[in-house]
């Protein structure tokens, strides 16, 4: 049988690994592993790239949606999130004393929208979760961005799948009051673990650079109660350079995802997100929607046994999720289209290391897969509503 295609495998320029080698050599020499020069530059250079909003490192996104969440006092209120997503944005709002109450998602974009959080909302509201899934921004984010504004709400960005994303040239994080990101091992760049938090709110910048360092203020003493959440210099030399590649990283899975548009485009019974000019997905994922669930499950087992090709589901609804059961959480009256969407749907290998000749292979595998069976095409999914 062909060689295994991974879903992802993570990637590095020689010319980035030959720096990094050097500076680690360096930081090593230097015995400062905490808080030196690669830290500092990383958080400069990374506010640069995303917008000028400050920048703060952190040991992961998770950390980073604990620390906005303490920070705008969700203590006791309810953090509207949606379902369709990891469990950590839920989980993160119980660690900071809050209560996640689960919305819904859209049809046509996977993502939350104005309609699917006011059906949700209560007087305990105090803010909202936005996940860009997938690394793709839709126009709906300005819409709730204006929604919790006139609210008074608070609005944090999950943008651990949307490094680099855009809409109409703002950068994914820059919409709301706080956008978390991830440098998980999976993610569009990485250094094994690490996050950041982006704001131009200086408030919550001095709160986050205090609490990721056990609470410290600039005079050593303790203020908050924090904990050891920082990025060291090893993880901040590794990010550097790979955020220095992320222009290029973008792009190339920008062509591999019209590639594999191109080529998936009408095939009966299954149906693609839509793209727009003024949109620059970040294709963290891309994600193919089976007309039935039954089909989504056959399809990936066929995939991985007829051509040894990986796929994944994009998550499960995090509501049914076992750490949530047996508590009492909120949820809207119906997730029926979280439910249906995730378990309609698998994301295929996509990775700025993936071949021509692999694409190919992924893309045979999806259609001899339909060729099987031919069931009714799936109703259009809708074009951008602005």
């Amino acid at each position: 049988m062909s060689t295994r295609i991974p879903l992802f495998r993570q990637g590095y320029s020689e010319e980035a690994i030959s720096r990094i080698s050097e500076d680690v050599a360096e930081v090593l020499r230097s015995g400062r592993l905490m808080f030196g020069e690669n830290t500092q530059r990383l958080e400069t250079e990374f506010s640069e790239r995303m917008g000028g909003h400050a920048a703060v490192s952190v040991n992961s996104c998770t950390t980073a949606m604990e620390i906005c969440l303490r920070f705008f006092g969700c203590d006791g209120k309810e953090v509207i999130v949606a379902s369709a997503g990891f469990v950590t944005a839920a989980t993160s709002v119980w660690r900071a004393g809050g209560e996640p109450v689960f919305s819904d998602i859209s049809l046509d974009t996977f993502q939350a929208t104005v309609e699917t959080i006011e059906a949700v909302l209560t007087e305990e509201t105090c803010g909202v979760i936005f996940v860009h899934l997938l690394g793709m921004v839709f126009p709906e984010i300005e819409r709730i961005r204006d929604f919790c504004r006139a609210k008074g709400l608070f609005l944090i960005e999950d943008c651990a799948h949307a490094c680099g994303a855009e809409w109409k040239g703002a950068k994914a994080g820059e919409f709301g009051d706080a956008g978390c990101f991830s440098f998980y091992p999976t993610k569009i760049i990485s250094c094994g673990a690490g996050g950041m938090i982006l704001t131009r709110d200086e408030e919550l910048t001095a709160f986050a650079r205090s609490i990721r360092v056990f609470g410290r203020g600039e005079d050593g003493r303790v203020y908050l109660e924090g904990n050891d959440w920082f990025l060291d210099e090893l993880r901040s030399v590794v990010l550097r350079h790979h955020l220095a590649e992320l222009d290029a990283n973008l792009t190339a899975r920008g062509r591999i995802a019209e590639r594999y548009r191109r080529a998936l485009a009408g095939l009966d019974g299954i149906r693609l997100f839509p793209e727009d000019g003024r949109s620059r997905f970040a294709h963290y994922q891309f994600p193919v929607v089976f007309r039935s669930g039954l089909r989504r499950r056959e399809m990936q087992a066929f995939l991985l046994s007829e051509f040894n090709v990986q796929s994944k589901v994009v998550y499960r609804p995090v509501h049914t999720e076992p750490v949530f059961q047996g508590r009492a959480v909120r949820r809207a009256e119906s997730l029926e289209v979280t439910e249906n969407m995730l378990d309609h749907t698998l994301v295929i290998p996509l990775y700025p290391l993936l071949s021509e000749a692999d694409q190919d292979r992924v893309i045979q595998a999806i259609r001899a897969g339909l060729a099987r069976e031919a069931p009714p095409p799936p109703p259009p999914m809708a074009k951008f509503q602005v």
